[in-house]
């Protein structure tokens, strides 16, 4: 009952906030994308660019449904995030408690990553709840199915995520990781249905090769890789809430000394050094 009023509760609070700020660019883009009468036609749009394509084509048949308003266009993201916490709350649940569940899920909703993009006209939403289920999966999440039903659903869904967003393919390698440092003997296990995703990503491939050809300094990413990014990004992930580098070094901030205090404090409790040092 607790995790039904924290997801519900989250969502809400999402939903309130979906026609709060005017489109951004990538947003325009997206609907652009989807502009042309047919699918074939957004599907040429998308490969001139930089994505594969499965959200768009969801989102083309979503705006053809439900129109192109702001709100109409941004739920979906909502939805999206509202099934992540639900299976953050599952996989937690299984895997320790449900007080651990509803936790999970409540910090999942509270990160200012998840607030901005569940409100927002992009893929990467769509991008977590395709994650989500293959962690689900290969940790028996999914209780009432059998090994093989799981096989093949981790199977679907690992294939759509590389569909979403290339940057999907991080995940089986993090979950090969995993599997490779601490449960080895079940790694040849995981590859066959990891294999058979990558296969169904193989018609996708030359596109993608033709894509990263017509851009030679590699496909656009919305910040470059230098240190000073990295930092800031583990500013954000870390407990820093936004503070610039420059507020974790002098140890307080005008917004938010005390969460840096205690996230601070949490470094050193677990013995690991701060990531910006």
């Amino acid at each position: 009952m607790l995790a039904l009023v924290v997801i519900l509760g989250v969502t809400a609070w999402f939903a309130t906030r979906l026609t709060r700020d005017s489109l951004w660019l990538d947003e325009a883009w997206s609907l652009w994308a989807v502009e042309p009468a047919t699918p074939g036609g957004a599907l040429a749009r998308v490969v001139n660019d930089v994505h594969p394509p499965l959200y768009f084509l969801l989102l083309d048949f979503w705006v053809d449904a439900a129109g192109d308003s702001e709100l109409a266009a941004r739920l979906p993201s909502t939805l999206m995030a509202a099934l992540c916490m639900a299976l953050l709350y599952r996989l937690g649940a299984d895997r320790l408690s449900a007080r651990a569940g509803v936790a999970a899920a409540l910090v999942f909703g509270a990160s200012s990553f998840v607030a901005y993009y569940a409100r927002a006209r992009r893929g990467c939403t769509c991008s977590w709840r395709c994650w989500r289920r293959p962690q689900c999966t290969l940790t028996r999440a999914g209780c009432g199915a059998t090994p093989r039903a799981r096989r093949w659903l981790y199977i679907g869904v690992t294939a759509a995520l590389l569909y979403t967003h290339y940057f999907g393919v991080l995940a089986p390698l993090t979950q090969a990781a995993h599997l490779l440092l601490t449960r080895r003997r079940r790694l040849a296990a995981w590859l066959f249905p990891a294999c058979a995703a990558g296969a169904f990503f193989l018609p996708w491939l030359p596109i993608l090769l033709w894509q990263t050809r017509a851009r030679p300094g590699g496909l656009a990413q919305a910040l470059p890789t230098t240190l000073a990014e990295v930092k800031s990004l583990a500013t954000l992930l870390s407990g820093g809430n936004g503070c610039c580098s420059a507020c974790w070094r002098r140890g307080r901030c005008s917004r938010c000394g005390a969460a840096r205090r205690a996230a601070g404090s949490g470094w050193r409790r677990c013995g690991l050094p701060s990531p910006l040092r």
